[in-house]
Protein backbone atom coordinates (compact mmCIF):
# COMPACT_ATOMS: atom_id res chain seq x y z
CA UNK A 1 0.00 0.00 0.00
CA UNK A 2 1.21 3.44 -1.05
CA UNK A 3 1.45 5.94 1.80
CA UNK A 4 2.79 8.44 -0.18
CA UNK A 5 6.11 8.58 2.39
CA UNK A 6 9.46 9.93 2.23
CA UNK A 7 12.66 8.66 3.46
CA UNK A 8 12.81 9.84 7.53
CA UNK A 9 14.91 9.84 10.20
CA UNK A 10 13.93 8.13 13.05
CA UNK A 11 13.18 10.25 17.00
CA UNK A 12 12.84 8.09 19.95
CA UNK A 13 10.70 9.15 22.58
CA UNK A 14 11.69 6.81 25.00
CA UNK A 15 15.50 7.84 25.36
CA UNK A 16 16.72 8.95 29.34
CA UNK A 17 19.17 11.33 28.34
CA UNK A 18 19.25 14.05 25.83
CA UNK A 19 21.35 13.89 22.63
CA UNK A 20 21.73 14.90 19.12
CA UNK A 21 21.15 11.18 17.68
CA UNK A 22 17.70 10.92 17.51
CA UNK A 23 15.56 8.75 15.88
CA UNK A 24 11.82 9.42 14.41
CA UNK A 25 8.89 6.54 15.18
CA UNK A 26 8.25 4.44 12.35
CA UNK A 27 4.81 4.43 10.73
CA UNK A 28 2.53 2.35 12.39
CA UNK A 29 0.53 1.34 9.63
CA UNK A 30 3.84 -0.23 8.54
CA UNK A 31 3.93 -3.01 11.56
CA UNK A 32 3.62 -6.53 10.64
CA UNK A 33 0.83 -6.49 13.22
CA UNK A 34 -1.03 -3.78 11.44
CA UNK A 35 -3.87 -3.79 8.36
CA UNK A 36 -5.43 -7.47 9.76
CA UNK A 37 -9.51 -7.46 8.09
CA UNK A 38 -11.99 -6.84 9.34
CA UNK A 39 -10.19 -4.95 12.07
CA UNK A 40 -8.78 -2.10 9.59
CA UNK A 41 -10.60 1.16 8.29
CA UNK A 42 -9.44 3.37 5.12
CA UNK A 43 -11.06 5.87 3.06
CA UNK A 44 -8.91 8.03 0.42
CA UNK A 45 -10.82 10.83 -0.79
CA UNK A 46 -10.44 11.69 -4.93
CA UNK A 47 -7.10 14.09 -4.63
CA UNK A 48 -5.29 11.36 -2.25
CA UNK A 49 -6.17 12.60 1.03
CA UNK A 50 -6.22 9.49 4.13
CA UNK A 51 -8.39 8.49 6.83
CA UNK A 52 -7.03 5.08 8.65
CA UNK A 53 -8.45 3.49 11.58
CA UNK A 54 -7.03 0.55 12.78
CA UNK A 55 -7.77 -1.82 15.39
CA UNK A 56 -5.55 -4.63 14.81
CA UNK A 57 -4.35 -5.96 18.44
CA UNK A 58 -0.82 -4.17 19.01
CA UNK A 59 -1.02 -2.11 16.21
CA UNK A 60 -3.94 -0.19 17.00
CA UNK A 61 -3.60 3.52 15.34
CA UNK A 62 -5.22 6.72 13.86
CA UNK A 63 -3.81 8.32 10.97
CA UNK A 64 -4.86 11.85 9.16
CA UNK A 65 -2.26 11.94 6.00
CA UNK A 66 -2.86 14.91 3.83
CA UNK A 67 -2.26 13.91 -0.02
CA UNK A 68 1.88 15.54 0.15
CA UNK A 69 2.49 12.76 3.03
CA UNK A 70 2.02 15.15 5.94
CA UNK A 71 0.31 13.54 8.52
CA UNK A 72 -0.86 13.47 12.06
CA UNK A 73 -0.86 9.58 13.57
CA UNK A 74 -1.91 8.20 16.89
CA UNK A 75 0.30 6.16 17.75
CA UNK A 76 -0.19 2.26 19.39
CA UNK A 77 1.07 3.13 22.80
CA UNK A 78 -0.66 6.60 22.72
CA UNK A 79 1.83 8.90 21.63
CA UNK A 80 1.49 11.65 18.44
CA UNK A 81 3.77 11.32 15.62
CA UNK A 82 3.10 14.04 13.28
CA UNK A 83 5.65 14.97 10.21
CA UNK A 84 5.38 18.14 7.47
CA UNK A 85 6.43 17.65 4.16
CA UNK A 86 6.27 21.81 3.99
CA UNK A 87 6.97 23.12 6.89
CA UNK A 88 4.86 24.16 9.69
CA UNK A 89 3.74 27.58 10.96
CA UNK A 90 1.65 27.63 14.52
CA UNK A 91 0.09 31.43 15.95
CA UNK A 92 -1.02 31.67 19.41
CA UNK A 93 -2.88 34.98 20.61
CA UNK A 94 -2.88 34.58 24.36
CA UNK A 95 -0.94 32.18 26.54
CA UNK A 96 1.18 29.17 25.41
CA UNK A 97 2.00 26.32 27.90
CA UNK A 98 4.12 23.74 26.92
CA UNK A 99 5.30 21.12 29.72
CA UNK A 100 7.48 17.94 28.65
CA UNK A 101 7.71 15.18 31.49
CA UNK A 102 10.29 13.42 29.67
CA UNK A 103 13.28 14.47 27.52
CA UNK A 104 13.28 17.24 25.34
CA UNK A 105 15.45 16.98 21.88
CA UNK A 106 15.33 19.66 19.32
CA UNK A 107 17.60 19.58 15.90
CA UNK A 108 17.67 22.28 13.58
CA UNK A 109 19.35 21.20 10.44
CA UNK A 110 19.90 25.35 9.13
CA UNK A 111 19.75 28.55 11.01
CA UNK A 112 17.64 29.55 13.41
CA UNK A 113 16.69 32.87 14.93
CA UNK A 114 14.70 33.15 18.56
CA UNK A 115 13.11 36.96 19.61
CA UNK A 116 11.68 37.64 23.00
CA UNK A 117 10.36 41.19 23.02
CA UNK A 118 9.65 41.10 26.61
CA UNK A 119 12.06 39.75 29.88
CA UNK A 120 13.22 36.58 29.26
CA UNK A 121 14.06 33.64 32.32
CA UNK A 122 15.77 30.68 32.26
CA UNK A 123 16.73 28.03 34.82
CA UNK A 124 18.37 25.37 34.78
CA UNK A 125 18.08 22.83 38.23
CA UNK A 126 20.86 20.61 36.51
CA UNK A 127 24.10 21.18 34.60
CA UNK A 128 24.32 23.58 31.54
CA UNK A 129 26.38 22.97 28.69
CA UNK A 130 27.09 24.77 25.63
CA UNK A 131 29.02 23.85 22.74
CA UNK A 132 29.53 26.24 19.94
CA UNK A 133 31.58 25.27 16.82
CA UNK A 134 32.24 28.82 15.51
CA UNK A 135 32.67 32.29 16.92
CA UNK A 136 30.49 33.61 19.61
CA UNK A 137 29.20 36.79 20.07
CA UNK A 138 27.34 38.31 23.15
CA UNK A 139 26.13 41.94 22.67
CA UNK A 140 24.74 43.12 26.33
CA UNK A 141 22.84 47.03 26.16
CA UNK A 142 22.72 46.89 29.66
CA UNK A 143 24.35 45.89 32.95
CA UNK A 144 25.75 42.30 33.43
CA UNK A 145 26.04 40.51 36.99
CA UNK A 146 27.51 37.11 37.29
CA UNK A 147 27.44 35.30 40.33
CA UNK A 148 29.42 32.31 40.63
CA UNK A 149 29.29 30.08 43.78
CA UNK A 150 31.71 27.89 42.82
CA UNK A 151 35.20 27.64 41.29
CA UNK A 152 35.80 30.07 37.61
CA UNK A 153 37.87 28.54 35.19
CA UNK A 154 39.15 29.81 31.92
CA UNK A 155 41.27 28.55 29.28
CA UNK A 156 42.02 30.70 26.43
CA UNK A 157 43.91 28.98 23.58
CA UNK A 158 44.52 32.05 21.29
CA UNK A 159 44.87 35.66 22.48
CA UNK A 160 42.95 37.81 24.95
CA UNK A 161 41.75 41.52 24.55
CA UNK A 162 39.90 42.75 27.44
CA UNK A 163 39.00 46.86 26.98
CA UNK A 164 37.23 48.66 29.75
CA UNK A 165 36.02 52.74 29.46
CA UNK A 166 35.41 53.14 32.97
CA UNK A 167 37.28 52.14 35.60
CA UNK A 168 38.31 48.23 37.09
CA UNK A 169 38.12 46.79 40.30
CA UNK A 170 39.47 43.26 41.16
CA UNK A 171 39.05 42.02 44.82
CA UNK A 172 40.40 38.54 45.75
CA UNK A 173 39.71 37.76 49.76
CA UNK A 174 42.89 34.62 49.12
CA UNK A 175 45.90 34.99 47.46
CA UNK A 176 46.29 36.47 43.39
CA UNK A 177 49.19 35.48 41.41
CA UNK A 178 49.79 37.21 38.16
CA UNK A 179 52.24 35.19 36.01
CA UNK A 180 53.20 34.93 32.69
CA UNK A 181 55.84 32.73 30.60
CA UNK A 182 56.43 35.63 28.25
CA UNK A 183 56.66 39.38 29.39
CA UNK A 184 54.87 41.19 31.85
CA UNK A 185 53.63 44.70 31.81
CA UNK A 186 52.51 47.35 34.17
CA UNK A 187 51.86 50.43 32.48
CA UNK A 188 49.50 53.74 33.45
CA UNK A 189 49.46 55.89 30.33
CA UNK A 190 48.26 58.42 31.72
CA UNK A 191 48.43 58.36 35.52
CA UNK A 192 50.27 57.24 38.55
CA UNK A 193 50.90 53.23 39.38
CA UNK A 194 50.66 52.10 43.20
CA UNK A 195 51.64 48.91 44.71
CA UNK A 196 50.78 48.92 48.49
CA UNK A 197 51.10 45.80 50.77
CA UNK A 198 49.91 45.38 54.38
CA UNK A 199 53.48 43.18 55.06
CA UNK A 200 56.35 43.04 52.61
CA UNK A 201 56.98 43.75 48.98
CA UNK A 202 59.03 41.52 47.19
CA UNK A 203 61.22 42.43 44.11
CA UNK A 204 63.31 39.98 42.40
CA UNK A 205 64.75 39.18 39.10
CA UNK A 206 66.87 36.68 37.57
CA UNK A 207 68.55 39.22 35.74
CA UNK A 208 68.75 43.23 35.99
CA UNK A 209 66.43 45.20 37.61
CA UNK A 210 66.11 48.76 36.47
CA UNK A 211 64.41 51.85 37.82
CA UNK A 212 64.28 55.29 36.14
CA UNK A 213 62.53 58.13 37.03
CA UNK A 214 61.70 61.81 35.11
CA UNK A 215 62.55 63.39 38.26
CA UNK A 216 63.53 62.49 41.95
CA UNK A 217 63.56 58.81 43.04
CA UNK A 218 62.65 58.59 46.63
CA UNK A 219 63.68 55.26 48.92
CA UNK A 220 62.06 55.56 52.75
CA UNK A 221 61.97 52.76 55.29
CA UNK A 222 60.37 53.06 58.73
CA UNK A 223 63.54 51.64 60.14
CA UNK A 224 66.32 50.08 58.68
CA UNK A 225 67.40 49.99 55.11
CA UNK A 226 69.69 48.19 53.27
CA UNK A 227 71.51 48.24 49.53
CA UNK A 228 73.75 45.30 48.21
CA UNK A 229 75.44 44.48 45.31
CA UNK A 230 77.68 41.02 44.66
CA UNK A 231 79.68 42.88 43.18
CA UNK A 232 80.39 46.74 42.45
CA UNK A 233 77.80 48.72 43.62
CA UNK A 234 77.78 52.87 42.35
CA UNK A 235 75.73 55.97 43.48
CA UNK A 236 76.10 58.78 40.58
CA UNK A 237 75.05 61.92 41.12
CA UNK A 238 74.79 64.42 38.26
CA UNK A 239 75.01 67.54 40.40
CA UNK A 240 76.83 65.40 43.86
CA UNK A 241 75.74 62.73 45.99
CA UNK A 242 74.42 63.31 49.36
CA UNK A 243 74.90 61.25 52.44
CA UNK A 244 73.51 62.00 56.01
CA UNK A 245 73.30 60.02 58.85
CA UNK A 246 74.51 60.21 62.76
CA UNK A 247 76.98 59.03 63.03
CA UNK A 248 77.79 58.37 59.35
CA UNK A 249 80.92 55.52 58.80
CA UNK A 250 81.61 53.79 55.77
CA UNK A 251 83.60 50.40 55.45
CA UNK A 252 83.10 49.80 58.61
CA UNK A 253 80.95 46.66 58.87
CA UNK A 254 78.02 48.91 60.56
CA UNK A 255 75.82 48.81 57.17
CA UNK A 256 73.01 46.39 58.16
CA UNK A 257 72.94 43.12 55.51
CA UNK A 258 70.22 43.47 52.96
CA UNK A 259 69.60 40.15 52.20
CA UNK A 260 68.19 40.16 56.11
CA UNK A 261 64.96 41.61 54.71
CA UNK A 262 62.31 39.13 54.87
CA UNK A 263 60.71 38.89 51.48
CA UNK A 264 58.59 35.85 50.11
CA UNK A 265 58.38 35.51 46.45
CA UNK A 266 55.64 33.81 44.50
CA UNK A 267 56.32 31.85 41.58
Amino acid sequence: MDYNTKPEETVNSTDKKATSNIEFPKDARKSDKAGVYPLYYSHKSRSGHNFQMDDSPGAESVTIQHRSGSCVQFMPDGSVRCKNNKGKSEITYGAHNLIVTGVCNIIVKGDAAFKVEGNMTTKVDGNYEMAVQGNYDLVVAGDTAQVLQGDYDTTVAGNQDTSVVGKTAHLTEGSSILAADGGLSLASTADSVGIKAAASIGVKAAGKIGMEAGTNVGIKAASAAGLEAGAKASIIGGSGVGIDGDPTKINSGFSDDATNADLVFNK
